[in-house]
Order: C-alpha cells, then structure tokens, then sequence
C-alpha cells in the first residue's frame, strides 16, 4: 500500500514537468530580461507575451555605425569608422570590402552609413571627409561626391552626411548632420535639387507671442529664449516602392546646442515619417501616440510594411504595423543579452532582428516566437486576401493574450472585407478603432438604408406635408366653447415658462426686457436648466456615439462633472453678482440667475442633439457635428451678451467690462478657494501629526 501512495504524488510530478515543457515559448516571460509590452485602447501600457526573444549577440566590431541587408545576395554590410565589412546570415564576416582610387588604397576618414543598390554598388557617407563615396562590390570608387551647391543653400554649415539611401533612379537623398532644413535630394551626378521633406515648426499663439517678445528684449536675453527650429532627421530608409522612412531624434548631441526638452517643445511633429516621392508624410499621426520623447535612431520595414524602430534614450524596440499601430514594445538599457548601452542601428533579416548598439560594440540577434510568429502570419494572410484562414489566426492570438488590440483591429478588418459588418463593429469598438468602425459602420447604414428606403421615404413625404396638415388641422377643428378664465395647474405653468424661455432664445432683447420689467421668467425653471447643463455634460461623456466619444468611462467621474457644470454656473453667477457692484448695475440677483440659466438653453438643445446624431452618422459628418456645438456656444454667448445688456442697463463698453471682470473676478475666487483648501489641508495634517504622535507617546 505504501509503495502504491508513493506512486501517485510520482506520477504527478512527472505530469507537472511535462506540462511544463509543453507551454510555449511565447508564454514564458522569464526568457528574457525584459518585459513585452503593448498599449490598450486608451493608450496605457499592458504586458504582452514576448513577440522577439534575443537569441546571442557578437560582440568584438571595430567602431561600428551602421547596418545595411542585400536580400538579394543576403548579405550583411557593417559599416565602421574605418571600413566596410561583409557578413553573412550567421553573423560571420565573409570578407571586408578595401576602398581603392585609381588604383591605389583609399581611406575614409570616417564612415558613418551606408546603401547599396540592387546591383551591388555601394554608397557610403564619410561624415569626417565631408563626402558620399559610390564604389563598386569590390571597393573600386566611382565617383566621390562632396557639399552640394545650389543657391537654395543659403546657411553656412560644414558638410557633414550621415545617412543615405537611394531610390530606383539613382536619386540620392543624404541625412546630413545640423542640417535642419530637411533631407539633401541630390540627382544621380550629385548636383543638388531640393530640400526633400522640409520639416516645419508650428507656429502656435504663444509662440508668435514669444516671437514678437524677442523683437523687444536686448540681444543678450534673446539668446537665452527658446529658440524655434525644425527638428534634424537621424536616419533613412527607403522601401521598394521608393517611399522613403525617416526617423528622427531629439537628443541635445544632434541639435546644435539646443537640448531636447527644448527641440521637444519647440516641435509638434512625429518621430517617424513615411514620406511619399513628393515629401509629403503620409503616415497617419492619430495612431503613432505609443511614444514619448523618444530618440529614433533607426528604422527597418519587411515586405508587409511592418516598421521596426530602435530608441537610444530608453534602449526600447518598437514594432508596428502599416498604419503605426503598436505591435511590440521590448528592450531595455543593461548589460544582459537583450538589453542595450545605445541602440543606433536596426535591420531585418528574414524573421530575426538585427540590432546594432554603438557603446556596446555588438550585434544583438532577435528571433520570432510562437506568438510573434502568429502575428505576423496573421497579417501576411491578411495582405494575401485569405480572410477566413485569417480570422482563426487572430482568434489564435487573442487567445493567448486577450489584451492585444491589434487582434480585435485584424479581426474587424478581416470582417469588414468578407462584409460581415456586424461582427466587423463588434471588433473595431473591442480594438477602440474609431475610423474602422466609421467605414463599417457607412457599409451597413447603407444596406439599412436600401433594405428600408420605401419606410424612410414615407416619413420624409409624412414630414414635409406635417406642417400642411397641421394648418388643416387647427382650420377645421372644433372650436372651443367660450367660458370663464380656467385656473392655472402646473403642468399649463410649465409650458408657458418654457414657451417663454424659447422666446428668449429667438428674441433675447424682447425676452431679458420682460424679465426685467414685468418679472417674467421662473426661477425654478432657471434651476432646472442648470440641473440639465448638468445632465447634458453626463450625456456627452456617456451617450456620444463611439466614432466621436474619446473619453475614458474608467476614469468618468459624477462629482468631477458636477462640479464642472453646476460649480462653473455658481461661480460664474456669484462672479458677476459681485461685479455689478462695482458698476451702475440694475439687476437683481433673482434676475441675474434666470439670465444665466436660460442662456444655456440654446447651448444645451444643440448639444442633445449632437448627441443624438453621433450614433446614427460616420466620420466624415464630424465636421458638421462640431459646426453645430460651436453654433450651440455662440448662440448661448450671443443671448448670455443680450440678457447682461437688458437686466444691468448698460452700455456696450460697460457691458463688455462687465464680462471681462467677471472672468478676472471668478478666477479670484477659484484662486481663493485653492488656497482656503491647501490651508485647511495643512492644518487637517498638523492636528493629525500631532494626534499620531501623542498616540505614539502614550
């Protein structure tokens, strides 16, 4: 029996380290010495199952700068300060490629990228020369082109070329250090051309504020001010289609002395530009928001499109699809295998990573895992059409990690192209996809709309003969017999305040005068309005359709919006009870009250509506949505201005001083209301400190 009870716990315990030996590498997170992460819909990081895992790193390179893959005779090029070496897929140097002119040995003085054509020719940018070398696979040199001229070069600068590529007809295009202007599009002779994806700085109110102030101030504190300069790219890569990937950094040793919070600042542009043969950034900026302040020091792209990027601050890989949506996050600074000094060069060979870091002086490898490995199909199915064999490789990877939003997006997309646009809505809104769910959602509104239109046709006939019909109606109704005066109940009290506030909306003038004059106008109606504005600011936030609805419900809160809506209306309304007193002012405060509250009227009927609208329209209405809230704000201003004018009984000057010092006297007392709560908050923590150390004692 004994030997029997000690078989069991045996057993199991085989059991357990087979089981073990069965998870999948993409499910071990200990392989590595950093955590994959990826982004949730709302932008916050989650942790995901590794997508790479480092597999060994070379170490011993003399100077190494730049990496370059020939998948045509895959092979490797490693470009050092010195010269030129050839590996092989093994990371094994094959050969190293000696520079000869005319015959005779020539030696760089400092070579610091390369690009080599589909024929073999290589061009090299020698950063300390001053010059691009072309040669041919052997080292012979062809040509060695030095500074550009042309009188579109109007700055001084040494020339210094960093970085080049070259597109099908033999254009280069040369990433030269300091030079801000953009990238050097010189032709094939080396004559210079243009400025290939100028960089521009955005120019906002402060900062032509700032601009105007420097024409002030002595040349001394202009020095010091910050200084508006478009941002320098750091490094180029140019795909098959001759579209051109750019990177760019923001550290303060590539800027000329500027540091990088101040070029951070300075410059509201992407890091990472997809430029089309004219330039232009194509890239769409809504989705590229899972970085901050990084430094991109490289780029990659495969045949799919997918971006690779290396960042020399946080020593992080990113990868990302087509479209900038955020694949995998991995990496870190550290001495381990996986880890990085400075990151400055990233290529793809097949399915592995290669990854250059400078300090380092090696070469790390990364390999796909099962579950990377099931992404990448995924969207390679994708690209090829085969939608349903897509669809189970997705619904593969969401089930190891349910978390990862490109899944839901591929799944939708997968959807949305079989026409199934239910299921594709379902996704899209599960990956927060607002424009995939928009076109999904225009499909299926039109096949609604076609399946329907003899309904939607009645209704609009029943609609446009409605005020026909209404006019019959009140022509030919019975008339009501002639009595005594009826008494008042509520419920006829309430339309005629109400009637009487959508009078004011159509005739301030008239209306704030009769409040004024005759008392019209219900307190308790203005109160009722007030608790609306309330209710409408909950209704957006939680209402709006989800094509226009950007907020957080996790982070919504109840009190927060109360005291926004209903808070602002009391400080406003004590704001300028208290400023009327400084002016010759007429008003009560029971007249001011009603002003106010029903100058949200208008405000709040086209607010509701915008509301209502967002769930039945795409898109591309979004422009007419929000014409509508600002005519909604400027209406309410508009009666707001009316109404101040009739109950005060002033001037236009004295009017518009009114409002002016009812926004100085409102930040007041906010001011105030801070400073109350800080003091009581200091006070509440003496007592308590006291308290806990009388406790202590005793």
């Amino acid at each position: 029996m004994k030997g029997k009870w000690f078989k069991v716990p045996a057993l199991a315990f085989v059991f357990m380290l087979f089981f073990c030996q069965t998870v999948p590498a993409s499910s071990r997170m200990t392989e590595a010495p950093y955590a994959t992460y990826n982004v949730d819909k709302w932008g916050n990081a989650v942790p995901s199952p590794n997508g790479y895992l480092p597999a060994r790193a070379v170490t011993g390179f003399e100077n190494p700068r730049d990496l370059f893959y020939h998948a045509g005779k895959n092979e490797i090029y490693l470009v050092g300060t010195s010269g030129v070496w050839v590996l092989n897929e093994q990371a094994e140097i094959i050969r190293a490629i000696q520079f000869t002119l005319n015959g005779e040995p020539y030696a760089p003085a400092g070579l610091t990228g390369i690009y080599v054509t589909p024929g073999g020719d290589l061009y090299v940018c020698d950063f300390d020369g001053g010059a691009v070398i072309k040669s041919d696979s052997g080292g012979r040199i062809e040509n060695i082109f030095g500074a550009p001229q042309s009188d579109l070069i109007t700055r001084e600068t040494n020339y210094r070329p960093s970085k080049i590529v070259v597109d099908s007809y033999g254009k280069m295009y040369v990433q030269a250090f300091g030079v801000f202007e953009g990238i050097y599009c010189l032709d094939a002779d080396g004559s210079f051309i243009n400025y290939y994806g100028a960089n521009h700085v955005e120019m906002t109110l402060g900062r032509l504020a700032l601009q105007a102030w420097k024409k002030i101030v002595t040349q001394e504190a202009r020095r010091k001010m910050e200084n508006f300069v478009p941002i320098e790219y750091s490094n180029l890569y140019i795909d098959e289609t001759n579209f051109i990937y750019a990177t760019v950094t923001t550290t303060a040793d590539v800027t000329s002395g500027l540091t990088a919070q101040d070029i951070y600042r300075a410059n509201n542009q992407q890091l990472l530009r997809k430029l089309n043969p004219l330039g232009v950034n194509v890239l769409p900026k809504t989705s590229m928001n899972w970085f901050q302040n990084a430094a991109f020091t490289d780029v990659t792209v495969d045949g799919d499109g997918v971006m690779t990027m290396c960042d020399a601050v946080l020593g992080v890989i990113y990868q990302c699809d087509k479209n900038g949506r955020l694949m995998f996050a991995f990496g870190g600074i550290g001495a381990q295998l996986g880890l990085f000094s400075r990151p400055s060069a990233i290529i793809s060979v097949g399915d592995v990573l290669w990854v250059l870091d400078e300090s380092k002086r090696s070469i790390t490898l990364f390999s796909l895992t099962e579950f990377g490995r099931g992404v990448h199909d995924a969207m390679r199915l994708y690209n090829e059409g085969r939608y349903q064999e897509d669809i189970s490789l997705w619904e593969r990877v969401l089930r190891d990690d349910a978390n990862y939003m490109l899944g839901y997006t591929g799944l939708g997309k997968a959807y949305y192209q079989l026409e199934n646009y239910g299921q594709s809505l379902y996704y899209f809104k599960l990956a927060g996809d607002r424009q995939g769910y928009s076109d999904a959602f225009s499909e299926q509104s039109l096949i609604f709309m076609r399946g329907n239109f003899g309904w939607f046709f009645t209704a609009a006939l029943l609609l446009a003969l409605s005020p026909l019909m209404l006019k019959l109606w009140r022509r030919f109704r019975p008339k009501p017999e002639r009595g005594g005066a009826k008494k008042e109940t509520v419920l006829t009290r309430c339309v005629r305040e109400l009637r009487f506030c959508l009078s004011c909306m159509k005739n301030p003038a008239a209306g704030f005068d009769a409040v004024k004059w005759s008392g019209k106008g219900s307190a308790p109606l203005g109160a009722a309005m007030v608790g609306l504005f309330f209710l409408t600011a909950v209704f957006n936030a939680q209402l709006t359709g989800f094509i226009f609805n950007a907020s957080n419900p996790d982070k919504f809160s109840v009190v927060s919006v109360f005291m926004v809506t209903a808070g602002g209306f009391a400080l406003v309304l004590a704001a300028n009870y208290a400023v009327s007193s400084l002016l010759p002012s007429e008003a009560t405060f029971r007249q001011l009250f009603i002003t106010l509250a029903y100058s949200l009227a208008p405000y709040i009927l086209c607010q509701l509506a915008v509301i209502a609208a967002s769930n039945l329209v795409s898109a591309e209405m979004g422009v007419f949505l929000q014409f509508i809230s600002v005519f909604g704000i400027g209406w309410s201003a508009v009666e707001l201005m009316m109404g101040i004018f009739q109950t005060h009984r002033l001037g236009f000057k004295l009017v518009v001083a009114n409002v002016a010092l009812t926004a100085v006297g409102a930040a007041a007392i906010l001011f105030f209301i801070f400073l109350l709560y800080s003091l009581f908050q200091q006070l509440y923590m003496f007592f308590y400190t006291i308290f806990s150390e009388l406790m202590f004692r005793i």
